[in-house]
């Protein structure tokens, strides 16, 4: 563990090697449902590591997913790529840009919008998220 991040490695499919990734689940205090899950690790043979995120069902496609550093920090927007029973997933590479600003934040606002497509903002601390990325190295 690393500050707020969690380290974990599993084995996708039947690969030789294990993928390790840095994860946090944010959860409603009450009923406890997942309200989000970010996951950022590298994928095999590229040198940016990427950013998986998983929403929850229910909620507007077509305004996809943004990710923001800090209160007027950098953002990034990506699509959803594809709905499954636990949620809705999409991805994006970190830049260098995109990276240092993670590495160097405070706090990351996850924004995504409901099915009437208001904006649902979820903070994510940024706390053990540079040592965590290094110890997958």
């Amino acid at each position: 563990m690393h500050g707020n991040w969690t380290v974990r490695c599993e084995k996708q499919g039947n690969a030789a090697e294990e993928q390790c990734f840095i994860f946090q689940n944010l959860v409603l205090r009450e009923g406890g449902q997942r309200v989000l899950h970010i996951a950022v690790g590298f994928l095999a043979k590229e040198p940016e590591p990427i950013a998986l995120v998983t929403i929850p069902l229910g909620i507007s496609l077509p305004l996809g997913v943004s990710i923001m550093v800090d209160q007027d920090g950098l953002r990034s927007k990506f699509p959803i790529e594809r709905c499954e029973p636990k949620g809705c997933r999409g991805g994006v590479k970190l830049d260098a840009r995109m990276l240092d600003a993670l590495k160097k934040g405070k706090e990351a606002t996850v924004t995504f919008h409901d099915a009437d497509r208001q904006p649902v903002k979820v903070p994510i601390s940024l706390k053990g998220f540079s040592a965590g990325l290094t110890a997958l190295h």
